[in-house]
């Protein structure tokens, strides 16, 4: 049977594959070998394969797939071959637990007001796209030039639309549109750009430059991350890139509190083979190259310890996940401040005034310190700061 006659990536076409290209499959043998059969070493030959026989990574084949083809193989005597996708096939159990753990990060995530706020000024044209397509950025998400009307008689304020694994946020305050352009063109994954990334031209920096702050700088001061990580990775982080950086910088210097960028690009390397197909836009595939790419220009990114203490302290007030350990986490890393006094919380109707608790007490400092960082109350970009999953 030719090729045209089997579905690709069905039990019968891989098989017909591993006997037409034995080569590729010798070289899946000596990763599985060379690792010792090992999850990592198995998956690096699965991803390679799935690779160089072109597949689509939202329509992979599975265990079933791998070990029918293994099977015909054993029988047809190219037992080598069924080896190899043997050990495939016994990789599927983790990669359906990554998966699922991949998407329970964006899952559970309520829909905020500023979502439905966000598209009802899209709706009624208060806020417009500009002709070009939206651009896949480094970090995956997409970026796209836009415009706030604000009111009869006034000139359109332009802005910068970033659809990121939670939602979407307007990024607003460029002094005028060449320098929102120029902030697209630094985050344009296609222009291939190396070196620092840089900040928007804007007074109060959008969540996604926050984010990088944080990772930038913790790069660099890495002896913190061992006691910080598990909460570092609760961080409601807003692409997969960012929230695997934290997880890998949290694995390596565990390992070895003297790890840097170095050690968190392998250990970031072991993750993104279990990235789900359906990441291949956001981490780059199969080995995520995009976001190895991306870890390098944080790595080169300079970012004061103040700026991105701050960062620190903003992101863990969401007020989604701003739980007592992420709120600790602040604490021992936002820039210092006025001590804890005590604070009141505003009564209910017709109940008593309280002193207000621990958490509360934190959560008041932090917004206090902070406050220079956060978008004024009555500003467009905290009328529509998104925290919600995308519709």
């Amino acid at each position: 049977m030719s090729d045209d006659q089997l579905a690709r990536g069905s039990a019968g076409w891989i098989a017909r594959q591993a006997v037409l290209a034995p080569a590729l499959m010798g070289r899946a043998a000596r990763y599985i070998s060379g690792g010792q059969r090992s999850s990592d070493a198995c998956l690096k030959a699965r991803r390679y394969l799935e690779y160089h026989w072109h597949l689509d990574p939202a329509r992979l084949p599975g265990e079933a797939d791998y070990r029918a083809a293994a099977r015909w193989l054993e029988k047809a005597g190219h037992e080598q071959a069924a080896v190899v996708l043997e050990a495939v096939a016994g990789t599927d159990a983790e990669l359906r637990a990554a998966a699922q753990a991949w998407t329970a990060r964006y899952a559970g995530r309520p829909a905020a007001d500023a979502e439905a706020l966000l598209a009802r000024h899209l709706a009624d044209g208060t806020v417009t796209t500009g002709p070009a397509n939206p651009v896949l950025g480094v970090d995956g998400s997409w970026y796209q030039l836009a415009a706030l009307g604000l009111g009869a008689g006034l000139a359109a304020e332009p802005a910068v639309l970033v659809t990121t694994m939670t939602g979407r946020d307007l990024v607003t305050g460029f002094a005028a549109e060449r320098a929102a352009i120029s902030w697209i063109g630094d985050r344009m994954r296609s222009a291939g750009r190396k070196g620092p990334l840089a900040d928007p031209a804007v007074e109060h920096l959008p969540r996604v430059t926050l984010e990088e702050h944080v990772l930038a700088w913790l790069l660099r001061q890495r002896r913190a991350l061992p006691a910080d990580g598990p909460a570092l990775t609760a961080l409601p982080w807003t692409a997969d890139c960012r929230r695997e950086f934290a997880a890998a910088l949290h694995t390596a210097t565990s390992r070895d509190r003297r790890a840097g960028p170095r050690e968190a690009a392998a250990e970031l390397a072991r993750r993104m083979l279990r990235a789900p197909g359906w990441a291949a836009d956001q981490v780059g595939w199969p080995a995520g190259m995009a976001a190895q790419d991306y870890l390098k220009r944080l790595a080169a990114t300079p970012v004061p310890e103040a700026p991105a203490r701050h960062a620190l302290a903003v992101l863990t007030l969401d007020p989604t996940a701003a739980d007592l350990a992420l709120a600790e986490l602040a604490l021992r890393h936002a820039a210092p401040g006025a001590a804890v006094a005590d604070v009141q919380v505003t009564p209910a109707p017709r109940s008593a005034a309280r002193i207000a608790g621990e958490h509360e007490q934190r959560m008041a400092v932090l917004m206090d310190r902070s406050a220079p960082y956060l978008d004024q109350p009555d500003s467009v970009a905290a009328r529509m700061r998104i925290t919600g999953p995308r519709p």
